[in-house]
């Protein structure tokens, strides 16, 4: 019973914490040994992924304590609709440095492990690149004021 207690104060300090993974291994392990810990399918409502796995710990907690309010309040709110599940978050770009070969984002202007300076994507180019992209970024606008001179010539 000792263990059981201190699974469970431990997933709800993991909760609170923010360490989600440890804190559902951690109330599973409650719920395993005794499924009538009203508290810990309540906190694992709050670690779970999915909605469905949210209303089923909140309905195990009322069917355990009907009179639990809070677990009344969350089940009605997520089943009205009003909840949507998290986007899933998009990992940066990855890039690696060409010193120390370590990873980096792509947001990063310094290498996180040898602070070895990135090169934007124009100081990169040869003088050659340079050039050339100088060049089509001429045409480019010529090709624009030919276009727009005519457009005013039309109208």
């Amino acid at each position: 019973m000792a263990k059981i207690d201190a699974w469970l104060r431990g997933g709800i300090e993991a909760t609170k914490a923010g360490e989600k993974d440890k804190a559902r291994r951690l109330l599973e392990q409650v719920i395993e040994a005794d499924q009538t810990k009203e508290m810990a399918w309540l906190w694992l409502s709050a670690v779970v992924d999915t909605s469905e796995e949210r209303i089923r710990c909140l309905e195990m907690a009322l069917k355990l304590n009907p009179a639990n309010q809070d677990a009344k309040m969350a089940l009605e709110w997520l089943r009205s609709g009003v909840v949507s599940e998290p986007s899933p978050q998009v990992e940066p770009e990855r890039v690696f440095c060409g010193r120390c070969g370590a990873v980096n984002t792509v947001e990063d202007n310094f290498c996180r492990h040898c602070g070895h300076p990135f090169r934007s994507r124009e100081e990169s180019l040869s003088e050659e690149e340079r050039a050339k992209v100088r060049r089509l970024g001429k045409k480019w606008l010529d090709d624009i004021r030919s276009i727009t001179g005519r457009m005013e010539e039309g109208e």
